[in-house]
């Protein structure tokens, strides 16, 4: 009688399992074979080719990927981060600039701060308004025409390419109006009501006799912004080189300093432009009907299409007339006295040709 084996005791005999380990062997070395004989077809040589190649592409491609997607997402959380920043930044000059507590240093540091906003689009209206208004200060604000002064600064500087200006905004437009469209800009609505009458300060902004006097009554009033109407005079001043195309139509710029400045096709109807100095600006094709030109420096201006201007006026002033194409060759050249000589020839008188130049550069103040 035999007894039973013991449980999970394997019960095939050596010869069994010896048998069954060639088996496997065996079935092994087919199966490597039939691999080898696969590998040796064409179809089996590019399998194995491409295969661990794929995978290896695609390990990479995921790697990539990945790198990329690392990259995308640090480049907007910084992006992100900037955008705070700035936006914090700019709420915090705003803050500054109109301040009726602080005292007038801080306020002028806000306004010089705004400078460097007018290359955010989205920042450029708001910017555009507050320093506007900040040519309105009262004169019981302490130091009122300083920060006048430093708003002008700045409005001037906005058009300038060191300041990054943002070529996607019609600042012009916003500030001055266009002249085919007839629009309105801000700065130079400012201007007119203030000359019309409005009354903020204890200057009441109203021509009056002495615009016809030889002497230059507003000068001082618009270089040291001591009213708001001369603010805004010396605001569009500084503006003096982007002013093309511009409406200007009723603005009072008694004593302006717009020497060598563009003012092409601008619309200038029934603007005071009594003491003004426009020595060798350009206002081709400008609406210069109804304008009031008593005691205004003209020499050298150039009137080539100007519409309201008569030509007898034109000589007596010492104006020129040629194209808004020839005028820019001449601003090119610094307003040299031989690039006019051989642009407008024997049309013109020159006493000194070597002089123009300085003339035209030179404040008259």
């Amino acid at each position: 009688m035999t007894s039973a084996a013991p449980e999970g005791e394997d019960r095939t005999s050596p010869e069994d399992q010896e048998q069954r380990k060639r088996r496997l062997e065996i079935k092994k070395l087919e199966l490597e074979n039939a691999k080898l004989t696969r590998d040796a077809t064409p179809l089996g040589r590019l399998y194995s080719a491409v295969v661990p190649t794929s995978v290896s592409v695609i390990t990479a491609v995921i790697a990539i990927g990945g790198i990329l997607l690392s990259i995308s997402t640090l480049r907007e959380q910084t992006r992100a981060r900037t955008e705070d920043a700035s936006d914090k930044a700019l709420q915090q000059a705003l803050s500054m600039a109109t301040d009726p507590t602080g005292g007038s240093d801080r306020r002028i540091s806000g306004v010089y701060q705004l400078r460097r906003f007018w290359s955010e689009k989205q920042a450029v209206p708001v910017v555009a308004a507050t320093l506007t208004s900040i040519l309105a200060l009262p004169d019981d604000v302490k130091n009122a025409p300083l920060v006048r002064c430093a708003a002008a600064e700045v409005i001037g500087a906005a058009f300038q390419q060191q300041n990054g200006f943002n070529r996607d905004v019609d600042l012009g437009g916003l500030l001055f109006g266009k002249a085919q469209k007839g629009t309105l800009g801000i700065l130079a609505q400012q201007n007119r009501l203030f000359a019309r009458g409005f009354k903020p300060t204890k200057w009441t902004g109203i021509p009056d006799k002495d615009d016809l006097a030889p002497e230059n009554p507003q000068g001082e009033e618009n270089i040291s912004c001591l009213t708001p109407l001369g603010a805004t005079r010396e605001a569009i001043r500084k503006a003096w080189d982007n002013l093309r195309d511009t409406n200007l139509q009723w603005t009072d710029l008694r004593s302006a300093q717009l020497y060598e400045a563009d003012l092409h096709g601008v619309n200038l109807e029934g603007a005071n432009l009594r003491h003004a100095d426009l020595r060798c600006a350009n206002l081709s094709g400008a609406t210069l009907s109804l304008v009031k030109f008593d005691n205004a420096t003209l020499t050298f201006a150039n009137f080539q299409g100007a519409q309201g201007v008569s030509g007898e006026f034109i000589k007596k002033s010492g104006g020129i007339q040629i194209s808004d194409e020839q005028w820019k060759e001449w601003k090119m050249a610094n307003f040299d006295g031989r690039k006019l000589m051989a642009i407008a020839g024997k049309d013109i008188q020159l006493p000194d040709v070597e002089s123009i130049s300085a003339f035209c550069s030179q404040s008259l103040r």
